[in-house]
């Protein structure tokens, strides 16, 4: 059996000072993990935050509720990053990581089809809530909430 690398913790360290980081290479054709760097921290869930744009994208898709030709229509309300405040397309959403998109998205989706995906995907703790009591699961379960994913997962 193929035992993966092992790099040693300075390595990451080097480039991740005072952060608990890991590093993970999977080489998909041989279908087999190459390297771990920091194997513990892989082990931790956390916030899928920005990179949940990637399964929701699929979803949506899969969906045929977006297509290549899409376009998301600003409420016109400013945001922090200049990136978000225009319409989007499904490339510009997910180059510019728009949360806002992402907002309109789930709810389009709905609670049972976001649960029948991270079932079938196998998605972390596949817990699409939010925060506790505020009802929010649709708009806020990735970002810094409830929904939970490691790095191994």
């Amino acid at each position: 059996m193929f035992q993966p690398a092992r790099v040693s913790q300075p390595t990451l360290d080097r480039y991740l000072p005072h952060q608990s980081a890991c590093f993970l290479l999977y080489d998909l054709t041989a279908k087999q993990l190459i390297q771990v760097d920091h194997e513990v921290n892989c082990s931790k869930r956390m916030a899928p935050d920005s990179t949940f744009k990637i399964p929701l994208s699929l979803m949506a898709f899969d969906q045929a509720i977006i297509n290549q030709v899409t376009h998301f229509k600003w409420d016109r309300q400013p945001h922090r990053l200049k990136t978000w405040d225009h319409e989007q397309t499904p490339k510009s959403w997910l180059t510019n990581s728009v949360v806002w998109v992402s907002q309109q998205l789930t709810p389009k989706l709905g609670l049972d089809k976001i649960q029948y995906y991270l079932s079938e995907f196998e998605y972390g703790n596949q817990d699409f809530i939010g925060h506790s009591g505020l009802h929010d699961g649709l708009t806020q379960a990735w970002l810094s909430s409830s929904l939970q994913l490691s790095a191994n997962e």
